[in-house]
């Protein structure tokens, strides 16, 4: 049953909508507070159904009637009946915390009475007083009105006392999230994750021998062309030619051949667009002997032979395997005969096992093939195949078949031993390719016929074989390219519906998680009581950390894992999980990073996203604790932390991480046994907080192997099985069990003699030492070191860049040098390395790093124990990306890799002092690293080397700049100059700049680069005082002290002091600013960004539309009124009162105002002059309007009727005043609140759905000098604020998903998508001159401005200011902007480098 109860509220009246939530409530008086005054406080009553969750409707009691009169005239619509002033859904703890500021008496609703009474103004409402009740003061001195009788006051603070506390700002509605975007912000393990590397991966099918020239052709001018045509997209390309450098004898070994289509495999399901080169010459190739015979088609051919020596032949090199599942007989390796025969013996042995295979197999058996119909066969059977992306070709030499004695004939045609033409092949051949034009279409295949000359292909003694092979560059370029191109256009569209609204390094650190989380967590077996034990402390309320630790190999990342995706079910699924796997370290990442990460996260679940955060320590930890006391009953947050926690350089001591939780909050750290002595922040807690991760039993590590055996078809033998289980009794750890399972899918089910090390070292050096035998000791020793030194990883590309400058790899025999590694050798290695590898996508790439720390260590005692070794590793590594800095592209990722790792190896070779020098005091490298988008990383290392130097006064200057941009550089790195140049104004005009020559420098850099895109002349951004020479602080110090409350750090610092602005008709010199705050307008001369005019005493000063550059009509409260600027006084009160939710008005010529009505069933024309409504246009009876556009020239007006299904449009001519258009659509629902109208009147665009798919937005576009439709664009996601621009021909889109799409109205295409704000955009205002475009979130989510130049499609100048912006303007001319910021009641204005985009930064 709900109760009625009346409030003197704490909140101003002014916060609250009368006729929806959306909209500020008007005051009872006419009369505006002074300056300096607080709002008068109103009574209202609650309206609540529950007692734990209560539904809350706030009336505004006042006298019971309403205290606008009706306009005269028009229909009595009643549109705020009742008077609500706020619908709200409180938990009990809330409503408590709410009347703690409130004092409330139980009362029955007011009884509204049968028939309306006398109506009276506002005034004479608010002048009624009890004469019971006398006046007081509250704190600021200003009067309270009284409550009508018989309702209770609040108690009001005398000017002594203390005002009552501000109520915390509520928590973020993550209902502003899709659905998976709150499952990732939650840690939830089933999160849709759409990490894929900007990888473009081609395969090529060739017979080798048949194509060497083609080959080299694609390897050396159409994949470099490529690469650089797809690192200009943000994309890598690699051409996979297996077949490079590798003899024929090694071709048709069919272990090279799984090998080959491992990597087919890989192309064609990581590849993002083409995928496959085919080449067809004339030759089909060796028949190969199968690398495996099914045991019923290897009795059948045994029972066909009748030749015992033949039938011992096969016996002796097909062996059943029992291991394999099913059984087969399987094909023993060329590579174990090697050492007993020479090569040639070996050859005829497999042209025995040929001819026996043949004699016996039946002839539609499908086991004997060449290299080239195997590949081909497995390309056009995988699921994943796409035609389309598919190029082929297909050469024929002309009078080969006359050349047969020509010793180069064998290489281009299948010739006999006795000389004949092979047509056994040539007929496979022809299948082949009959089969691949039914495949791909004929269509796209390029068919050459070349002359033969002596010595098969030769462009340099023939010029028709030159002209072939740069034919066949052109084309297969042009082929390649244009499938890109489709490719990046369409996974640039999936990318748009499935983008993330966070800001990049999160969103990338969420996916990886989530991912990382639901895969491991399969991986986790055992440990029931372990999971119980944690669930059961999850499901109490603690206030002390759990810890778990164990040992290497024990499964602590998979139990983290599990404990993720379990936490719903052991506490609440709207519990927050927010999970970290902690690599701290020199090599890995910094303390800073990972308290920045959490914080970012945690901001967005506990709010506010007004919080501007730091990166510094003290300032973070401070944060931490702020967010972690957000969490509330219906938010519960569990900390999750997994990893080596112990110090080194960039190591942590934890001393952010609170010993006793606040309410609501869970933490679970997963650490090391070794960590227990070695990290600070463990030996502070209580024996109570620790539990043990033991060893697993011998059956579960057994479950472990046979899964992962399972999975690759593999079993064990009885024997085989007992040594087994022997091994993971010496070692029952879940690591030792992963890489034995992975060792033993190898053994054969005749392999009696195997053996398993006892432990996990044992069993890596084992796997190491067979990766040498097989593949060099060079080649696996400088993989291995690459791989360890590198900072987060290599991926294949520049793994093979390394080694191409190593030395003792191109050493294939004393005194002989290849010039490249075969791509065949290093692939086939990091795929036999799978066992101790991990791949992760970063920066768009496949990283591959070691598995884990204990094998990371591993490797580093085995190949990496001389100081010599660790020291040319890293100077190979600086001097790779050195040289991909010094020729990559601006947009290569390499390019923007490189920059992040060269300080770090630099320092590692050459110590801090290079490092510090030739990266982070260098302008020119800091502005290309942050421009790249590594801003944390690199504020992270700047940082570091600040505390290692703290007598660099320049770096440790740079550090607190860098430290307070952090924010900002992170959203986008392009505003390094604006936040130097800002921050530093005070340093630059004091006495002390003299102790910072190099900063100074720096200042000067940036405050004439043209890529410092805004300038002003006033100061906006906090100033960065200078360092003393004692004032650096311990990295690792136990405790933090805490930071001062900074100016813009708190939620809302002093409110939206400047509420609008608004450019002045023919005047580009000024701006106009509303407060509703003060009560002001005020015109601002923007070059001198002072006030020129004040008129205070406005009551709520809203909206603003210019008559004249003297002239204005503002819309103040509910009212017009008009304005004279010049003399500051108000000249006319229009008549009529403004409908509270759709205030819609604009200006019809010098003389009349256009308005929507009260009741919303007219358009009224009045006089500014006379205040006189002049003329009416009526939609017709019973008909309510919901939009008013008027064009700029004021000539048409355009609205919406909601009344009509489906609604239209109603277009009035106002110089004729009647209506010209009635526009709908069948089908159709327009939604006329979003609609824009250019400045002429001649192009309408309005939003609209399909009534059979709601799902399907569509902007429609009008020419309303015919009334046609003039285009439909179909954005293909949800539009939230629309602009037109007649100028430029453009209508740009702001989407749900935060891009905005900027649409060709002449060919009705998408010219632009433009990519950069993390929220959606509410605000587009178009500069006059129709090109460029302001952008901007005023529901502070996205905190930044941006401005476009829509014609090209670039961001112009980008800035994050420090606090939020409350209000901003684009000037007609389009090269300033004018901001105010919260807190602040003064304008920025902002002139625009125009000379350079921010596409154009280096």
């Amino acid at each position: 049953m709900g109760i009625g109860c009346s409030v003197r509220s704490s909140v101003p009246s002014t916060d609250f909508g009368e006729d929806s939530h959306e909209t500020l409530r008007a005051p009872s008086s006419g009369a505006s507070p002074q300056v300096g005054q607080r709002p008068r406080l109103r009574p209202h009553r609650i309206s609540a159904t529950s007692s734990s969750s209560v539904a809350v409707t706030l009336y505004d009691l006042g006298n019971g009637e309403d205290p606008f009169p009706p306009e005269s005239q028009q229909s009595s619509h009643a549109e705020e009946t009742p008077p609500i002033v706020r619908r709200l859904t409180l938990t009990t703890v809330e409503i408590t915390s709410h009347i703690q500021t409130t004092e409330v008496t139980i009362a029955q609703p007011r009884e509204q009475p049968s028939q309306p009474g006398p109506q009276k103004t506002s005034q004479d409402a608010t002048d009624q007083k009890p004469p019971s009740q006398p006046q007081s003061k509250d704190a600021t001195g200003l009067q309270s009105q009284d409550a009508p009788a018989g309702l209770k006051h609040a108690a009001v603070a005398s000017s002594t006392e203390p005002r009552p506390p501000k109520p915390p700002p509520a928590l973020p509605d993550l209902r502003d999230f899709s659905e998976n975007e709150r499952k990732l912000l939650c840690g939830r393990v089933d999160a849709d994750v759409t990490l894929r590397p900007k990888l473009i991966r081609v395969y090529v099918v060739s017979c080798a021998e048949d194509s060497t020239q083609e080959r080299a052709v694609l390897r050396e001018r159409v994949s470099p062309a490529l690469k650089h045509h797809c690192g200009m997209l943000g994309y890598q390309f690699e051409l996979v030619d297996v077949c490079e450098g590798v003899s024929e004898q090694e071709v048709n070994d069919p272990e090279f051949l799984q090998a080959a289509l491992r990597e087919m495999d890989v192309c064609m399901e990581t590849s993002l667009g083409p995928q496959l080169v085919i080449l067809f010459g004339q030759k089909y190739g060796r028949l190969m002997c199968p690398t495996s015979i099914p045991t019923e088609t290897f009795d059948k051919l045994l029972a066909a032979i009748n030749n015992s020596d033949d039938k011992e032949t096969l016996c002796t090199y097909y062996r059943l395997d029992n291991n394999s599942a099913p059984p087969s007989y399987q094909f023993q390796p060329i590579r174990h005969e090697e050492g007993k025969m020479d090569s040639s013996d070996w050859l005829n042995v497999q042209e025995r096992l040929l001819r026996i295979l043949r004699e016996g197999l039946d002839e539609e058996s499908n086991l004997l093939k060449s290299a080239l119909d195997h590949q081909l066969c497995h390309a056009f059977s995988h699921p994943k195949l796409q035609a389309s992306q598919v190029a082929w070709f297909t050469r024929r030499l002309l009078q080969l078949e006359e050349h047969l004695a020509d010793p180069r004939a064998q290489h281009f045609l299948d010739i006999l031993p006795g000389g004949a033409v092979n047509t056994d092949a040539q007929q496979r051949l022809q299948g082949l390719v009959e089969g691949t034009t039914s495949q791909l279409s004929e269509a796209t295949c390029m068919a050459n016929n070349i002359p033969w000359a002596d010595g098969g292909i030769d462009p340099r003694a023939n010029p028709a074989h030159q002209e072939y092979l740069d034919c066949l560059q052109t084309r297969c370029q042009a082929d390649l390219t244009a499938m890109v191109d489709r490719a990046v256009t369409e996974a640039q569209a999936e990318e748009q519906d499935s983008r993330l609204k966070f800001v990049k390094t999160l969103s990338l650190e969420l996916q990886q998680q989530a991912d990382f989380c639901n895969t491991t967590s399969q991986t986790f077996h055992g440990h029931d009581k372990l999971l119980n034990a944690i669930g059961s402390h999850l499901r109490t309320e603690n206030t002390l950390p759990l810890v778990i630790h164990g040992t290497d190999g024990c499964g602590r990342s998979a139990l983290a894992a599990k404990i993720a995706e379990l936490v719903p079910h052991w506490q609440t699924e709207i519990t927050a999980c927010v999970y970290r796997a902690v690599r701290l370290g020199p090599s890995h990442f910094s303390e800073e990073q990972l308290l920045w990460s959490l914080c970012e996260q945690l901001r967005l679940l506990y709010g506010p996203s007004t919080r501007k955060m730091q990166m510094e320590m003290g300032s973070l930890a401070q944060d931490f604790q702020y967010f972690l006391s957000r969490a509330t009953p219906d938010r519960p947050l569990l900390l999750l932390l997994e990893g080596q926690l112990q110090g080194g350089e960039g190591g942590t001591s934890l001393a952010w991480l609170p010993t006793s939780l606040p309410p609501n909050v869970s933490m679970v750290l997963i650490v090391k046994t070794t960590d227990m002595e070695t990290a600070p922040f463990l030996k502070t807690l209580p024996p109570d907080c620790f539990m043990e991760m033991s060893t697993l039993p011998p059956d579960e590590c057994m479950t472990i192997a046979d899964q992962l055996l399972k999975d690759n078809q593999r079993t064990l033998s009885p024997n085989q099985r007992e040594t087994f289980q022997a091994a993971t009794e010496k070692c029952p750890l879940p690591l030792y069990a992963t890489l034995a399972a992975q060792l033993a899918t190898v053994w054969r089910s005749d392999d009696c003699d195997v053996q398993l090390p006892t432990d996990v070292v044992g069993l890596v050096n084992h796997m190491l030492d067979r990766l040498e035998a097989r593949h060099g000791a060079e080649l696996v020793t400088a993989v291995a070191r690459y791989i360890t030194v590198a900072r987060h990883g290599l991926d294949q590309s520049a793994l093979f860049g390394l080694l191409l400058q190593n030395s003792e790899v191109l050493r294939l025999k004393k005194g002989t040098e290849l010039h490249s590694v075969p791509q065949s050798v290093v692939l086939r290695l990091l795929s036999d390395m799978t066992p101790v590898l991990s791949k992760r996508v970063q920066e768009s790439m496949v990283l591959r790093t070691w598995r884990s720390h204990s094998i990371a260590d591993i490797i580093v005692r085995r190949y990496l124990g001389a100081k010599d070794d660790v020291r040319t590793a890293h100077v190979h590594l600086k001097e790779f990306y050195n040289r991909m800095v010094a020729t990559g592209q601006g947009a290569d990722l390499h390019t923007h890799w490189g920059l992040v790792e060269l300080p770090y190896h630099t320092f590692q070779t050459e110590g801090h002092h290079k490092a510090i020098v030739e990266y982070f005091l260098k302008f020119d490298w800091l502005a290309r690293a942050l421009f790249a988008g590594n801003a944390t990383l690199i504020v992270s290392d700047v940082s570091m080397a600040a505390h290692a130097n703290p007598d660099n006064s320049d770096l440790c200057l740079l550090s607190a700049v860098l430290q307070q941009s952090a924010e900002a550089l992170s959203y986008d790195g392009r505003q390094f100059c604006v936040q130097v140049v800002e921050r530093l104004v005070d340093v630059m005009k004091s006495t002390s700049k003299d102790r910072f020559p190099v900063m100074c420098n720096m200042f000067k850099s940036a405050s004439g680069s043209p890529c410092r895109q805004f300038t002003t002349s006033k100061v906006f951004l906090k100033q960065v005082a200078p360092p003393s020479s004692s004032s650096g602080k311990s990295r690792n110090g136990t405790t933090f002290e805490k930071a001062e409350e900074e100016e813009g750090n708190s939620v809302d610092p002093a409110g939206d002091i400047l509420t609008g602005l608004f450019v002045v008709k023919d005047d580009p010199d000024h701006v106009i600013s509303v407060s509703i705050a003060t009560g002001e307008i005020r015109l601002w001369d923007v070059h001198s960004q002072t006030p020129v005019q004040v008129i205070p005493g406005v009551d709520q000063p809203r909206q603003v539309c210019c008559i004249n550059a003297r002239h204005i009509v503002v819309l103040c409260n509910r009212q017009l009124q008009v304005y004279d600027l010049e003399a500051g006084k108000l000249e006319t009160t229009l008549k009529g009162i403004m409908n509270a939710t759709m205030p819609y008005f604009g200006i019809h010529d010098s003389d009349h105002v256009v308005a929507l009505s009260r009741n919303r069933m007219y358009v009224n024309v009045i006089n500014v002059t006379s205040g006189d409504v002049v003329s009416t246009f009526k939609a017709g009876e019973d008909r309510f309007l919901n939009s008013l556009l008027i064009s700029s020239n004021g000539e048409t007006v355009v609205c919406g009727d909601e009344t009509q299904k489906p609604s239209p449009l109603l277009v009035w001519d106002l110089i004729n005043r009647k209506l010209v258009h009635d526009l709908r659509i069948m089908g159709h629902e327009f939604n006329a609140r979003l609609s824009a109208i250019t400045n002429n009147g001649k192009y309408v665009a309005s939003c609209c759905k399909e009534l059979i798919d709601p799902d399907v937005s569509l902007v429609i576009v009008y020419d309303l000098k015919t009334g046609q439709l003039f285009k439909k664009l179909k954005p293909g996601t949800a539009v939230v604020s629309l602009a037109l621009s007649e100028e430029s021909m453009s209508a740009v889109l702001g989407c749900g998903n935060g891009l905005v799409q900027v649409w060709d109205l002449l060919t009705g295409a998408c010219r632009h998508v433009l990519e950069g704000h993390t929220h959606p955009i509410d605000t587009l205002q178009l500069a006059a001159e129709g090109r460029r475009c302001l952008t901007f979130d005023p529901s502070h989510h996205d905190l930044s401005i941006r401005v476009w130049d829509i014609m090209e499609g670039q961001c112009l100048a980008v800035l994050t200011p420090d606090q939020p912006i409350s209000c901003c303007q684009i000037m007609a001319d389009g090269e300033r902007v004018v901001i105010g910021l919260q807190g602040r009641d003064d304008i920025i204005t902002l002139e625009l480098q125009s000379s350079t985009s921010s596409d154009q930064l280096p």
